[in-house]
């Protein structure tokens, strides 16, 4: 499937969805965080495909944008205005969203049931590392498709994915991600 016109490729320009992509976040549901997510197509968007640089935290913001549960790609540290800001980063959203300096997002639970169980519900729940050596990773849970167990998600980076395995996303460094949701 072809990227919609609306996924602009430029990851500095907004996305600006239509309104009933907008209207998935408005209503929490398993199927309304998937169709919210697969609307980005992120396999096959120009805007994350990665080059020198991967895209984590464009997609990141674009999904959880249309969830109505942001987390931006620009921040504000001084909450003074629209100048200056800063881009958000993997490793920056992690010690942001530890200094709960994202409205709505607390830390949760790590277990796979608990986390399959957030996204069915349509509860938009992030995985996120904080790489003390580079570039970090974030990524947002999924439901689980029917007949797998475990926490499914969705993200880009090296690899971009939709709905796989949370391994996939972090190999080796899975025991220190951490998890936050938002209701």
């Amino acid at each position: 499937m072809a990227a919609p016109a609306w996924v602009v490729p430029q990851q500095w320009k907004p996305l600006k969805p239509p309104a009933d992509v907008m209207a998935l976040g408005k209503v929490r549901s398993g199927a309304n965080l998937l169709a919210a997510t697969n609307a980005l197509c992120v396999k096959e968007a120009a805007r994350y495909k990665p080059t020198a640089v991967t895209w984590c935290n464009i997609y990141f913001a674009d999904a959880l944008d249309i969830l109505a549960a942001p987390i931006p790609h620009m921040f504000d540290p001084d909450g003074d205005g629209p100048l200056p800001s800063e881009e958000l980063r993997a490793n920056r959203i992690v010690e942001l969203l530890r200094a709960k300096k994202f409205d709505g997002y607390y830390k949760v639970d790590s277990n796979p049931l608990i986390l399959a169980n957030r996204a069915a519900c349509g509860l938009p729940t992030v995985a996120v590392w904080f790489n003390k050596s580079g570039p970090g990773h974030v990524v947002l849970i999924v439901p689980t498709p029917t007949g797998k167990s475990g926490a499914y998600v969705t993200g880009a980076g090296r690899n971009n994915l939709q709905q796989e395995p949370i391994a996939k996303a972090f190999g080796s460094f899975l025991p220190n991600v951490e998890f936050f949701g938002h209701d």
